[in-house]
């Protein structure tokens, strides 16, 4: 752009004042768009700027130097082109880009820019160069008459190639270019004798030159006006002996058209042309077609060439490939038109989608957009363009759409489909193999979008499906589009005006020209980009922002190279009417686009040659149709799934499932559990404790029972009892972690994709049950059991013999016990208060709603579906109802399950871990407020019995030591010692009891405290938000709860402690004849 900057610089007015007083300069395009439009520096002395007509005189400057030259078209004809001057500095012949109006010669390859030349020769007109494609006299003659180039000899056909019939100098085609059905040559005449059928005509000397069909019989049935050479049927194409209208005979007729030939210079009664064999199914030339209704294309006797088979009138009839999609009526149903435009400028027929087959440049006519959504069942399609008519999948989007696609029709045969949806409303037809399934409404216009294609950035629903997509999925809003003071200045970031004190403190802005292009071209306007000074993460750009920051290297987090790949002569395929060639620095062609009167090559080229905007660049969207425009970006997570779904990568590892295959957060990156207990020693400790409590409460509740049964003391009864039912909270605790073992082996490592099927399960709900209920039965019988036992130390009175009144006050306790349990564990899951416990909905592969959806999530979508805001508090039962509204209910509605109150965490324990903001605040607050009132119970209970005990201990001892008394007899000092020694037994029996009661007593309130005081003072500082202690949850449910449960039928029955005394007594005993015999036979051997 510099060297540009500096040509216009030198080059001035009166430079031109030579030639002319020019009254415009300008960079502008010149050529058609078939052709290739070209930019050029145009002066004019016409102040008529928007169009460059070939009369008018026009004065160019060469690209990279300070030459003009002036170019004409001679004679009104695109076969005469002079300059009047030779760029230099132009080896590859961009000087004659735009000025051709044929790109049908092509040079050597890489030898020209345009496929034409500037040949250095003298006419007579003093012009001393022309275009060498034009002058096809001094090609592959066997002499170089351009003194500046030998392109005229060196880009000549191979010996074999096909010689063209058009004109006298017979240009040349490769030889697999002949009966291809396109037009390789001028006119046509390469297509003209192909299987046996000869189309056009050949006439002229020696009959050497080929007329095109349209030239044949043109004349309408009017031959009197064809009389002689000087009175011809046509004013080029016919043959100046009437050789091209020789058959054209009423014997030789067809059928008639209307002429597509209709010229002014000729008298004609009528446009009626004759069509003989030799216009049937030609290949029709771009510019002269036979007709304009299309009847030349229909019954081929070239069987080859027919596509389509239809009824016309009381007939059926073949169409051509040259007959579809022209806009003909021919066939009754109009079937040969139903086509369309999949990419810019290819228009094909809908049986040419999802073929297989290539039909359009970029192949658009395959992209995954289009052939995503077919059905399993096959057919042959009624027209087939190319291939062998092998049956192909039929669109969905063509089953029972009143027009019949495949020859068999099963594509509307009720036969063929399994009909779903409710008469006369989202009707819809899929493949018999499949089940029936509901399909979302469109909110607008009561449409309706199936789920594969529902949030696949796709606007399904005539706009809003996005934005739906984006809030009930908590997708970020992606700024694509970058502040701009004009085409080529852009703001990025922070650097906006106004924000001059934002810039102070996070860092300063600069102006740098963009290095997106990569290139400096002619009359190119570069862009200057006003960035961050600083380098900073680029993983919260997108767009236009992420583009700029890459190629200006300002991304901290990576690698810093350029997305943007450069445009080449063959890009932005998808819009030719934008797309405008230059020159490049280096002698290439380019493609730029022209914005108001400036010109830009901000576009990034796809690799199916398709030209997308920066902003549709790092978007997350699949916006070229081949995810080119994604794979050089890395601000973007792949999930990896069917719809090759892409989130931001700060959805990646965030603790929400964004993915639909869960890949975002179970992959090896993420630091998140992929099993219900992700640690070894959680795993061990499930299993370790889980059978010791299971074991040792079976054994405490078989004793028990039978001591219960055979009480014969009040408090007796009372104790066993309640000791029973300790044993059976703890035995419950044992079977919770049994049960969480065996489903941490059962899900195994694919827990975290089947996380919220887990969360929502029956199976976690009944282990959250158990758990809450033997918990809380443990607890309360134990603090029943400390205030019967201080009741009994209180009184200090003999136990009587049960009563009657006595068993019925125990029933009604371990009654209220047991329902104050249970009450607590099943509570939660009634559904009269889901409202307070259910922590958010789960639904089964709907695309709309990801993960756990919980109110919030849910009013963005209805604020968004409905237009409407909604209570924030609204009831679960009502946020069903509006889910429902937007989806059908043909077979039984959007099925969701509830993320019950046991559902917090994969080990399904009670929500004791609340914030301010749960519903469950109050009751897991109120419960666990509860629980640690029962502790302090339990403590100053034990407390107050160890202090009795204590006093007791003292009292017995004081009563029963020996008086002191004079010295005895023999006789009295025997009996005195024997008296002592009873007593001093009594008392060491005595103490050792108490010694054990207080050991007892002592452990029971250190495992208490130890247990439950520490993860009460844990959930109280998760409530007031001082650290997150959700991940704790698997350690406190497997190792520290659980502990009680083992430690509790140690403490409150001695039939444990007895059974190892048995068993330690028998295992003594046996190693002690183990060791009798082996003495034994010791003595035998010596």
């Amino acid at each position: 752009m510099v060297t540009v900057i500096l040509l216009l610089a030198q080059i001035t007015a009166a430079e031109y004042k030579t030639r002319d007083e020019f009254t415009q300069c300008e960079f502008t395009e010149i050529g058609d768009i078939r052709n290739g439009r070209y930019v050029q520096f145009v002066c004019r002395n016409t102040t008529n700027v928007t169009n460059i007509t070939k009369e008018e005189e026009l004065y160019y400057l060469c690209p990279g130097t300070t030459n003009q030259y002036y170019h004409k078209y001679y004679s009104n004809s695109c076969w005469k082109q002079k300059y009047s001057d030779r760029c230099t500095n132009d080896p590859r012949f961009y000087q004659s880009c735009g000025h051709d109006c044929s790109r049908s010669y092509k040079g050597a390859p890489g030898s020209t820019l345009c496929r034409s030349y500037v040949c250095g020769t003298v006419d007579k007109y003093g012009f001393e160069y022309r275009s060498g494609h034009q002058n096809a006299e001094y090609r592959c003659n066997g002499n170089q008459e351009c003194n500046n180039t030998n392109l005229d000899e060196k880009a000549c056909p191979a010996a074999d190639s096909f010689a063209c019939s058009e004109d006298r100098f017979k240009s040349r085609i490769r030889s697999d270019k002949q009966c291809n059905l396109e037009c390789d040559c001028l006119f046509c005449s390469d297509e003209a004798n192909c299987t046996g059928v000869v189309y056009g005509a050949w006439c002229g000397w020696k009959r050497g030159f080929y007329r095109t069909p349209n030239a044949v019989c043109d004349y309408g049935i009017h031959p009197e006006f064809c009389k002689s050479p000087e009175q011809p049927c046509s004013l080029f194409t016919a043959c100046w002996n009437l050789e091209d209208e020789a058959n054209c005979t009423e014997e030789n007729t067809i059928r008639t058209c209307t002429s597509a030939f209709q010229s002014n210079s000729i008298p004609r009664f009528t446009f009626t042309r004759r069509l003989i064999a030799a216009h049937i199914c030609a290949v029709p030339h771009i510019s002269s077609p036979v007709c304009v209704d299309g009847l030349d294309q229909i019954n081929c006797t070239d069987i080859t060439r027919t596509v389509l088979t239809c009824p016309m009138g009381s007939y059926d009839t073949t169409v051509s490939r040259f007959g579809i999609c022209k806009g003909y009526d021919l066939c009754d149903d109009g079937y040969q038109n139903e086509c369309t435009e999949v990419e810019g400028g290819c228009v094909v027929h809908k049986n040419q989608i999802c073929d297989g087959v290539e039909d359009c440049l970029a192949g658009g006519d395959e992209s995954p957009h289009l052939c995503g959504n077919v059905a399993k069942v096959k057919c042959v399609r009624r027209v087939v363009v190319k291939g062998n008519g092998k049956p192909l999948p039929i669109l969905k989007q063509w089953i029972f759409d009143g027009v019949v696609d495949c020859v068999d029709g099963s594509d509307e045969s009720r036969e063929a489909w399994l009909e779903c949806g409710s008469p006369g409303e989202f009707v819809r037809y899929i493949d018999k193999t499949e089940d029936c399934s509901e399909v979302f409404i469109c909110p607008q216009d009561r449409s309706f979008v199936n789920f594969a294609e529902l949030c696949d950035k796709v606007e399904s629903c005539g706009g809003g499906e996005n934005q739906l997509c984006l809030e009930t999925n908590e997708l970020p809003t992606l700024r694509r589009e970058v502040s701009q003071t004009r085409d080529n200045a852009k703001l990025l970031s922070h650097c906006l005006p106004g924000l001059e004190h934002l810039q102070r403190t996070v860092g300063l802005c600069v102006t740098l020209k963009s290095r997106t292009t990569k290139m400096e071209a002619f009359g190119l306007e570069p862009i200057y980009v006003t960035i961050p000074q600083d380098n900073s993460s680029c993983h919260h750009f997108y767009g236009e922002n992420y583009v700029y920051l890459k190629c200006e290297g300002r991304c901290g987090d990576g690698d810093d190279s350029c997305p943007v790949p450069r445009l080449q002569d063959d890009s932005c395929i998808n819009i030719p009417h934008r797309r405008i060639y230059t020159i490049t620095k280096d002698n290439t062609l380019t493609v730029v686009y022209k914005s108001h009167t400036t010109y830009h090559n901000d576009l990034f080229v796809c690799r199916n040659k398709n030209c997308i905007p920066y902003s549709n660049v790092c978007d997350l969207s699949n916006d070229c149709g081949d995810n080119s425009d994604e794979d050089v970006c890395d601000n973007h997570f792949a999930c990896g799934d069917s719809s090759s779904t892409l989130i931001p990568v700060s959805s990646y590892c965030d603790g929400r499932h964004d993915c639909r295959n869960s890949n975002d957060e179970c992959g090896k990156d993420c630091d998140r559990p992929k099993e219900i207990l992700n640690d070894q020693y959680l795993k061990w400790s499930s299993r370790i404790l889980g059978t010791m409590a299971i074991g040792l409460n079976l054994l405490v509740m078989f004793r028990t029972f039978t001591e219960v049964a055979c009480a014969t003391t009040k408090s007796s009864l009372q104790n066993k009892s309640w000791i029973f039912f300790i044993a059976v909270g703890d035995l419950m605790m044992g079977i919770y972690l049994i049960g969480i073992a065996i489903m941490d082996i059962i899900f195994e490592r694919e827990y975290c994709r089947q996380k919220y099927e887990w969360l929502s399960s029956g199976r976690c709900a009944m282990l959250g049950v158990i758990s809450t209920f033997g918990s809380n039965l443990s607890l309360f019988s134990m603090t029943a059991l400390s205030l019967n036992r201080y009741q009994k130390c209180r009184v200090l009175k003999p136990s009587s013999a049960p009563t009657y009144r006595v068993k019925l006050k125990l029933l009604v306790g371990v009654g209220v016990v047991i329902l104050a349990s249970l009450a607590i564990s099943f509570f939660p899951l009634i559904s009269q208060t889901e409202d307070m416990f259910v922590n958010g909905l789960v639904y089964h592969n709907n695309p709309l709603f990801n993960g756990i959806v919980d109110r919030k999530h849910h009013n963005r979508a209805f604020n968004v579906y409905f237009g409407r805001a909604f209570n924030e508090r609204m009831s679960w039962r009502k946020i069903r109802r509006l889910v429902s509204e937007m989806f059908s209910q043909d077979y039984e509605g959007i099925r969701s399950k509830d993320i019950h109150f046991y559902g917090n965490s994969g080990v399904c324990l009670f929500k004791y871990l609340v914030t301010s903001h749960d519903p469950q605040l109050g009751f897991s607050l109120s419960v666990t407020i509860f629980n640690f009132c029962c502790f302090i119970v339990i403590t100053l209970c034990y407390i107050f019995i160890n202090t009795i005990a204590s006093v007791v201990r003292y009292s017995v001892s004081q009563q029963d030591a020996p008086p002191v008394l004079p010295p005895p007899s023999t006789q009295q000092a025997t009996t005195v010692a024997s008296r002592s020694i009873s007593i001093i037994s009594n008392a060491r029996r005595s103490f050792l009891k108490n010694r054990t009661l207080q050991s007892k007593i002592s452990l029971i309130i250190l495992t208490d405290f130890f247990c439950w005081i520490p993860f009460i003072i844990v959930c109280f500082l998760h409530l007031i938000s001082v650290f997150d202690a959700s991940p704790w949850y698997p350690f406190f449910s497997m190792v520290i709860l659980p502990i009680n449960s083992v430690i509790n039928p140690l403490l409150y029955s001695d039939a444990v402690v007895k059974l190892m005394a048995k068993f330690s007594l028998r295992f003594q005993r046996r190693i002690s004849q183990v060791n009798r015999t082996i003495v034994s036979l010791s003595k035998i051997h010596i």
